[in-house]
């Protein structure tokens, strides 16, 4: 829908999904005569690009089509690596107990599983953008939004004010914007579920002895360590404990505390290294971070008229159990780009993209949520959750078709 005047869209937050939708605003052919000739601007709180924030991640086939449309998949694959395969190990027998091919991936599917770095993926998507024009505003921590008749005004803390009809919060699990947006309607925004499960995770240093591609999942008794493939035999390693208790604290972990996980983990047993020891997989790590597991499927992803939107872990921060949550911001991304170049009002935009995007949202989110509980089994369950890794791969293909076989590509994009 064209309107009288246009201002260019601002997208806040500059993780992945806010990038990729910068990049699928800039390309789309009707960009210029829905929001004028300036670009979009995005507004990231941080005060400059950190090139080593976060660790590994996931793309998968329900994403891969729509990157691959915008032209960036290429240059993504390029510093991903493809699954080869998953192997499933038991702590207590030290026997494989399930493996899943990554061919499984492109022969169903027709995309691969691609795991990557979080900063190269960001790095790469940072340059797509800019390249196009998009301008990003570093140390713009937006503090306000105000409605302005048929436009909104965007107020950062720096005093800097920007008037526009769209404003997308991409910001991350922790949104200011989205309470923003309940605010609007007199309600706190509801906190992320805490699941009472903590991550340790880091970047390994390269590993020759594990062969290229293979990923390994070591499974204890309510809890569980492994590593996912990174490019040149590197590996995103990680370790899952039950620790309801201390994360009900709520409070960030603390250096002793981490230390003292890799100190309870160093010793367990590992596949493939020379010591069979976990510990030859986390020494000499880089970006060790350990972190408290919750998610959420927020209901409200719109407000102000449909003026904000919510995309991304802004809309419904996740356990990593499915791999999902990247994959999902990018979903969010493609149908809001249709929505948005079709013939709906603003506050008919805000109502569609709620109503096709929230309970596909829901759906991941609770699944990766009772995944995350049946993979921290212990007791008697674990017997139980050890068996349902010896499905055959068809069944196992059956049972992903919903998350996986979607065509993820824009309609209107051309």
């Amino acid at each position: 829908m064209a309107l009288a005047t246009k201002f260019p869209p601002v997208i806040v937050g500059s993780g992945i999904a806010g990038l990729t939708l910068s990049i699928a605003l800039s390309k789309h052919p009707q960009y210029k005569s829905r929001f004028g000739p300036r670009l979009p601007i995005i507004l990231e709180k941080t005060p400059e690009f950190k090139p080593n924030a976060g660790a590994g991640l996931s793309l998968a086939p329900n994403s891969l089509p729509f990157l691959a449309q915008l032209g960036v998949y290429a240059p993504i694959a390029a510093h991903s690596q493809a699954l080869d395969q998953v192997e499933v190990w038991s702590a207590r027998s030290l026997n494989k107990i399930g493996s899943m091919r990554g061919e499984m991936y492109t022969g169903r599917w027709g995309y691969p599983l691609l795991t990557t770095e979080r900063a190269a993926l960001q790095h790469t998507l940072l340059d797509a953008a800019t390249q196009l024009g998009v301008r990003v505003g570093f140390a713009k921590d937006v503090v306000a939004i105000t409605e302005n008749g048929e436009s909104v005004v965007v107020e950062c803390r720096d005093g800097e004010k920007i008037e526009t009809t769209l404003v997308v919060a991409a910001d991350g699990a922790r949104s200011a914007l989205r309470r923003l947006l309940y605010a609007e309607e007199g309600r706190e925004a509801p906190p992320p579920t805490n699941t009472g499960i903590s991550c340790l995770y880091g970047l390994s240093q390269k590993i020759s002895e594990i062969p290229e591609g293979r990923t390994q999942w070591v499974m204890g008794d309510g809890e569980i360590w492994g590593s996912w493939a990174l490019p040149n035999q590197h590996q995103f390693w990680f370790v899952n404990l039950c620790e309801s208790e201390r994360l009900a604290k709520n409070e960030e972990f603390t250096d002793t505390e981490v230390n003292e996980t890799i100190d309870k983990f160093k010793d367990r047993w590992f596949p493939y290294v020379k010591n069979s020891k976990f510990g030859d997989v986390m020494d000499g790590s880089k970006r060790i971070i350990k972190v408290g597991l919750s998610g959420y499927a927020y209901d409200k992803v719109h407000g102000f008229g449909g003026k904000l939107l919510l995309i991304g872990d802004a809309s419904h921060p996740m356990v990593p159990f499915a791999g999902q949550g990247a994959n999902t911001g990018i979903e969010d991304v493609s149908t809001l780009v249709d929505i948005l170049f079709s013939d709906k009002s603003s506050s008919e935009i805000g109502i569609e993209y709620q109503k096709l995007r929230v309970p596909r949202a829901k759906k991941i989110v609770n699944f990766a949520n009772q995944t995350g509980t049946i993979m921290m089994s212990s007791g008697w369950t674990r017997t139980l959750r050890d068996l349902t890794f010896k499905v055959p791969e068809s069944l196992l293909g059956m049972s992903m078709d919903w998350l996986y076989k979607v065509d993820s590509r824009s309609k209107s994009l051309n």
